[in-house]
């Protein structure tokens, strides 16, 4: 999910870190600045318990950092 403002990346993390959420971070300058967000990733491993609690969390994340709106192509697919 890209993120609105690429300096916030840090406490992005640290904020899904801090409610149980590992993700993986892609900063600038390893992603040009418009693409810095991170990945989540789910699998058939993943308890309904553990979804739940990710979607919980971000949509408190939500509340605290932007995200960039989607994209015409990513609401399409």
């Amino acid at each position: 999910m890209p993120l609105a403002r690429h300096k916030e990346i840090d406490a992005v993390g640290r904020f899904l870190f801090d409610n149980g959420i590992y993700a993986t971070l892609a900063a600038y300058p390893l992603v040009p600045r418009p693409e810095v967000g991170f990945r989540i990733q789910i699998t058939a491993a993943n308890t309904d318990a553990e979804i739940e609690q990710l979607i919980d969390v971000l949509g408190l994340l939500v509340n605290v950092f932007d995200l960039q709106p989607a994209r015409k192509s990513e609401r399409a697919a």
